[in-house]
């Protein structure tokens, strides 16, 4: 049997790798690398909060409390779950109550344009941030 010269047959084929040699860690970041080839982007982003509560729930009671299972209860995917645990980065002092109030914003911005689109009762303390005010100012 002859190999073939077609360029595409020839970029297709990947030699396979000695996994051996190489250490654990290293096969993980090219397994996550092949992936997420553009990086990691959750498509949900999760608040301050639930993610302490991930931790605080996986930590009383792994075994219970499983990757999966807390993908699950959060509607996130298991990788983010996974990257979440395994993150121990803490916020300082000034870092818990910016991201808080950076937090309070979104959801208001959130609360707001939801009530525009009559998805949400309109509250006063989202109206700051309605577009309708924009839209209509001149009128």
């Amino acid at each position: 049997m002859a190999l073939s010269t077609d360029p595409l047959v020839l970029y297709a084929y990947k030699a396979p790798k000695d996994n051996k040699k190489r250490e654990l860690w290293k096969i993980q970041k090219e397994a996550l690398k092949e992936k997420f080839p553009t990086g990691w982007n959750p498509p949900k982003r999760l608040s301050p909060d639930a993610l302490d509560g991930i931790r605080h729930l996986h930590q009383t009671d792994p075994a219970r409390f499983t990757t999966a299972v807390l993908a699950e209860e959060f509607k996130t995917s298991p990788e983010a779950i996974r990257r979440i645990l395994k993150s121990k980065w803490t916020p300082s002092g000034a870092e818990v109550e910016n991201r808080r109030k950076r937090w309070e914003r979104r959801h208001d911005r959130i609360w707001s344009h939801k009530a525009e689109l009559g998805l949400r009762p309109f509250v006063k303390r989202a109206a700051p941030f309605s577009d309708s005010q924009k839209l209509y100012k001149d009128e």
